[in-house]
């Protein structure tokens, strides 16, 4: 493209909200994890080759659909409440992956480290609030 000649008509959204398109034959529940896995969201899982997108917040579901068929909105910024066994006040600033949509686990512990986050509190020795922001593409 050559540069500007004259004004050009653009837009910005403040990316806290992305729109992704769903996997087929995929539900996702609201306040999921979510991953795309080839660009198209899926429930967050330990699975090799997924990227952390957000957390849904919303509902989709897909089954019986095509790929891309519906979308499903997921926050790309916040602090949310997730599960974690054994959590304890030492994982505050721990940097965490998915171990499935609900579920967060240190890194050493996961096989595909899908990173999801850091803990930011712990509620109690199951759950604790997870910040994404900068973790979700």
């Amino acid at each position: 493209m050559a540069a500007l000649e004259k004004d050009r008509h653009i837009w910005r959204r403040d990316g806290k909200m992305l729109s992704v398109p769903v996997k087929a034959n995929t539900v996702i529940y609201k306040g999921a994890l979510v991953c795309t896995s080839a660009g198209l969201a899926v429930p967050a899982s330990d699975a090799s080759g997924l990227r952390f997108v957000g957390v849904a917040m919303e509902s989709a579901n897909n089954s019986g659909g095509a790929d891309s068929a519906i979308t499903v909105r997921v926050w790309q910024s916040g602090v949310f409440p997730v599960f974690r066994s054994g959590a304890a006040m030492s994982d505050v600033g721990t940097e965490v992956a998915a171990v499935d949509d609900q579920t967060v686990e240190v890194l050493s512990v996961t096989t595909n480290d899908v990173r999801c986050g850091r803990i930011v509190r712990v509620l109690d020795s199951d759950e604790v609030e997870l910040k994404i922001d900068g973790y979700a593409y």
